[in-house]
């Protein structure tokens, strides 16, 4: 089945399964997961708190991009998915309406090990995925 064919709500649903996978998992094994897709390392440099460590995987055919921010620990303690384009926001949001519970407490909706959540403007939008 090409891109083309499958429907921009089977194709988040794989990409909430992919950012949630993410959760509390080493950089190397994130890297593994998505061994053909470009990738790019980032790392913070806070001022009296140390450094913080990114990772970018671009999924180019779906206009998607995955990013990991990591703990002190190296472990993926929030993942995020940014969207190229919103035209599919209003199926998206009714995916996750019709598959998992909303939680008010965090403005997001439950997932198996986590949460995830819509933040952002009304031209930049993101789907984070924390524990």
């Amino acid at each position: 089945m090409t891109t083309q064919m499958k429907s921009a709500t089977r194709i988040f649903s794989e990409f909430v399964n992919h950012v949630h996978s993410t959760l509390r998992l080493p950089l190397h094994s994130i890297k593994n997961l998505f061994p053909d897709k470009p990738s790019c390392l980032l790392e913070y440099h806070h001022l009296n708190k140390g450094k913080t460590k990114a990772l970018e995987i671009r999924f180019d055919d779906y206009g998607i991009t995955l990013s990991c921010l990591f703990d002190k620990n190296g472990l993926c303690e929030f993942s995020s998915l940014f969207l190229d384009s919103l035209e599919d926001i209003g199926k998206y949001i009714c995916f996750l309406n019709e598959s998992y519970s909303y939680n008010a407490q965090c403005n997001g909706w439950s997932l198996t090990k986590g949460h995830i959540r819509l933040e952002g403007s009304k031209d930049d939008v993101a789907f984070i995925c924390f524990p």
